[in-house]
């Protein structure tokens, strides 16, 4: 049990992980393509890029929820110890400082010039 509990615990925050990258990797590749907002259809490629970032946030949440429940679960059911903490915290440090090194990108997609005031 303890081993189904530590791989749910590093699982999870792998996929959190492998989200975070992924998601970081499309908008890079968004704002590559797109300096500015020129026509309806960047705008409309900017609504699609937005939405799939909205669900990858839901998803990193629930990701990142679940090491924590796993844990304390092991903690309840004796199973895990204290110590084992290492596991849920170290890996969930990781995954923030990649998750944040993506902040720059949203910042700039945030500010994305448009070519008319109505877009």
């Amino acid at each position: 049990m303890r081993t189904l509990l530590l791989a749910a615990i590093l699982g999870s925050q792998g996929l959190a992980l492998v989200n975070a990258a992924i998601e970081g990797r499309n908008l890079k590749n968004f704002l590559d393509r797109t300096p500015s907002l020129s026509t309806t259809l960047d705008l409309d490629r900017f609504k699609a890029v937005a939405a799939r970032q909205m669900i990858a946030a839901l998803m990193q949440g629930a990701l990142l929820i679940l090491a924590p429940i796993c844990f304390i679960w092991g903690l309840f059911t004796g199973t895990l110890n204290p110590g084992d903490f290492v596991w849920v915290l170290l890996p969930a440090v990781i995954v923030i400082l990649v998750a944040t090194s993506y902040r720059k990108l949203e910042k700039q997609a945030w500010s994305l010039p448009t070519q008319t005031d109505e877009l």
